[in-house]
């Protein structure tokens, strides 16, 4: 998490107890947990800040994958929710499965659960692009599963590339 800040603004002396308060406990974190912030009126800094499309401040941007991708952070703005909300954002936003088995144990496990089903190679697919920029914007909410095994996507009926979500409701006894 960063935050790009003025020094002249209040919203930002209003927040920069909280966020030291929140750097602080990060860093009690095993591992560590480093948050930062950027002075976004300096001159030297004002390239940075634009270069994120910081408009206003604070402006505080979640960056994940090595800084590949960056998402606003819209979560609270006390220490123990930035504390949540950081920790929360930790770890990879999509899981690679190679066969039917592990996704039916994330199906399994209650939550909804996205499958993307690709091709090689990956990295020239404009569609596994979209499926990691999705899975960062909605980690923690959806299990994101991404596959380039064929079987499985024959397994679930699908082709590639495409994605199936899953969903238990739990009320109705119903899987979808």
């Amino acid at each position: 998490l960063v935050e790009f800040y003025a020094p002249w603004c209040g919203h930002c002396k209003a927040l920069k107890p909280k966020y030291i308060e929140a750097a602080k406990k990060l860093m009690q974190n095993d591992p560590p947990v480093r948050i930062a912030a950027v002075n976004a009126d300096e001159e030297g800094n004002k390239e940075l800040a634009s270069k994120f499309g910081v408009t206003g401040f604070p402006s505080l941007k979640i960056f994940k994958d090595g800084g590949s991708t960056v998402l606003d952070y819209d979560g609270p703005r006390e220490t123990e929710g930035i504390v949540k909300q950081v920790l929360a954002s930790q770890g990879p936003t999509w899981t690679e499965v190679t066969e039917k088995d592990a996704v039916e144990r994330y199906r399994g496990a209650g939550k909804r659960v996205a499958l993307f089903v690709g091709k090689e190679p990956r990295e020239a697919s404009k569609a596994f692009a979209a499926f990691k920029e999705a899975a960062a914007k909605l980690s923690g909410d959806v299990s994101m599963l991404a596959c380039f095994n064929e079987q499985v996507a024959k397994d679930y009926g699908m082709a590639a590339p495409s994605v199936s979500v899953f969903t238990e409701y739990k009320a109705e006894g119903a899987r979808h």
